[in-house]
């Protein structure tokens, strides 16, 4: 199956990071620039929000 945008290809993804040093170190050209304190998920329940530093912290970077 072939898929196509109108807005054109995307950049090459570099393949030689792992998934957790794309989300958390890569700047990749595509990505919007999150504000400091910007939060990266929100508790649909409680509202608690969760920033870079805190998920980062949370994940399992093996």
């Amino acid at each position: 199956m072939e898929i196509s945008s109108i807005s054109g290809p995307l950049p090459p993804i570099p393949d030689s990071l792992t998934i957790p040093q794309f989300i958390f170190d890569c700047e990749y050209v595509t990505r919007p620039m999150r504000r400091a304190g910007t939060p990266w998920l929100i508790d649909d329940t409680t509202g608690r929000a969760l920033g870079r530093d805190e998920v980062r912290s949370s994940a399992a970077l093996g």
